[in-house]
């Protein structure tokens, strides 16, 4: 009776072992073609692609996708949809790729009528295989639709597993009217229903022609608990966005709305928008929180048709804003408005403000109308450069806690800062601030303003050109040592150890730090 019940055990095992190797090799993570001119009953192979791929609306296939497959589109075909949720509803742990395959560009994705969610759309995620969609063209076609949504606002879910990715991918011509009711964005991270989207990156892609936002880290309105947590932004162009005519004042590049935690937009160029670069805001109701240890550095902000950077409305607000060009902007570079008394935490570091100036309302750094209780206000290491009739600081109510070793230039002389009705020019500034410099602080060429970047993150990538670098002059070796968390500048791109600050004897103040022997500009 032993040896049966052995024997028994035995086989037992064995049988069990069978059909766990049969299980694994039935869910191996493949490695899939897409071709317009393919076929779903196809076996996804190379030399014969599917037509679709699962998650798409004209799939009439068996297969399925499981986390760690990858998916080619042939990079000279398009596929289209009319209706329907997505083109592309993604599957999580699945890489999606747009250009690798084939002797074209990049894949495109083309609305040819209302989608309801977006071209591609992220409602799944996995718990430790990345999901990944790069490489195509989403062209909205003037429909009203979402380029791309990660944690879709009408699904009541968490997105929490790991990275949610959407790389080198073009996002353009979106449509959509407020007054009928649409509301439709470049690229969209969202939650409701007091529900959490974590781990995104969007990197590298170009954003343009969207009726309203951008780029949007924006948290639903209908609940306070909306949250999204790790959202990196990085080395994307957005421009020509808020042409919704119905919304004179929406039309951001890159967006922060409601509860959104570690968030890092870092090495972006936003160009040309309708109103503010990079918007940082609220529902402006009791018990919404704002931007949580946010991130705005090392970015190309010039020639938005109103602001900079912006940041408006309460929330318990706290971010820092460092290492930026901040130029050509019409009536403000940064300009802070907060209307709740909650509280508020800014550093304001080692940034370029450039001639942010169209009319007699005009500030390169703006603080006003400010209700919420400051718990932190830092300016320091900038240089701000105003025109002849403007302003580099106005701080209408007094609640800069720290400033230090800035550069207030302003051509032909006049007031350079006003705190609470008290104006300060070269000859009393340093009354306010000992280590300020009122000098021009001699930029290498304002003829030559970059106009996005150029190499490879992490490598050699720097702003395309670099008249607004500091090769001599005050700006050299008098800025304060602000720790190593701050130790970057725009021209090191993601670099470490010897590409730190400081270069010289001390930090440069400014975006750039100069090294006049190996690297110069880096």
């Amino acid at each position: 009776m032993k040896i049966m019940n052995l024997r028994s055990l035995i086989i037992s095992f064995f049988v069990v072992g069978l059909c766990l190797l049969v299980f694994i090799s039935n869910t191996e993570a493949a490695v899939y073609y897409v071709s317009a001119g393919g076929s779903d009953t196809d076996p996804g192979i190379e030399s014969q692609p599917w037509e679709n791929c699962p998650g798409m609306p004209g799939w009439s296939g068996e297969a399925s996708l499981i986390a760690g497959d990858v998916v080619f589109f042939k990079n000279t075909d398009t596929w289209t949809a009319s209706s329907g949720n997505a083109i592309v509803q993604v599957t999580g742990g699945v890489t999606y790729d747009g250009k690798a395959w084939g002797t074209g560009t990049r894949a495109v994705l083309r609305a040819t009528g209302r989608l309801y969610s977006s071209i591609v759309n992220f409602m799944d995620d996995h718990p430790t295989e990345p999901t990944i969609v790069r490489g195509f063209e989403l062209d909205a076609n003037n429909m009203y639709t979402t380029g791309v949504r990660i944690g879709r606002s009408h699904v009541q879910r968490d997105l929490l597993g790991a990275d949610k990715v959407v790389e080198d991918c073009i996002v353009h011509d979106v449509y959509s009217r407020q007054s009928l009711g649409q509301y439709a964005y470049g690229i969209s991270i969202s939650s409701s229903g007091g529900h959490t989207v974590k781990n995104v990156k969007i990197l590298y892609c170009k954003v343009y022609n969207i009726s309203r936002g951008g780029i949007n880290n924006y948290m639903g309105n209908d609940v306070p608990t909306n949250k999204s947590i790790n959202v990196t932004i990085r080395g994307c162009e957005v421009y020509n966005v808020g042409k919704d005519p119905d919304t004179p004042g929406s039309g951001a590049g890159i967006s922060l709305k409601n509860h959104v935690v570690d968030c890092i937009v870092e090495y972006n160029y936003v160009h040309d928008v309708k109103v503010s670069g990079i918007f940082i805001t609220t529902n402006n109701q009791p018990g919404f929180r704002g931007a949580e240890n946010a991130i705005i550095r090392h970015n190309i902000i010039r020639d938005c048709n109103q602001i900079g950077i912006w940041a408006l409305n309460g929330g318990n607000k706290s971010f820092e804003i460092y290492g930026n060009l901040i130029m050509n902007n019409k009536y403000k570079g940064i300009w802070l408005l907060s209307t709740l008394a909650d509280t508020l935490s800014v550093k304001i570091y080692n940034n370029v403000l450039y001639q942010n100036y169209a009319s007699s309302d005009y500030h390169e750094i703006l603080i006003s109308k400010n209700e919420s209780i400051v718990t932190c206000m830092e300016i320091k290491n900038n240089i701000i450069y105003a025109s002849s009739s403007g302003r580099p600081l106005t701080d209408m109510d007094g609640v800069i806690t720290d400033h230090s070793n800035n550069i207030y230039y302003r051509p032909g002389g006049g007031e350079l800062v006003h705190i609470t009705g008290t104006s300060y020019s070269a000859g009393n500034l340093s009354s306010w601030e000992p280590t300020a410099y009122s000098d021009n602080p001699d930029f290498k060429d304002t003829s030559n303003l970059p106009t996005g970047f150029k190499g490879i993150y992490g490598t050699d990538m720097e702003p395309d050109s670099d008249g607004l670098s500091i090769e001599s002059g005050s700006a050299i070796d008098n800025g304060a040592d602000l720790g190593d968390l701050y130790r970057s500048a725009i021209n090191f791109a993601g670099k470490s150890g010897e590409f730190t600050r400081p270069q010289g004897a001390a930090w440069d103040i400014g975006a750039y730090e100069y090294n006049s022997d190996r690297y110069k500009r880096f």
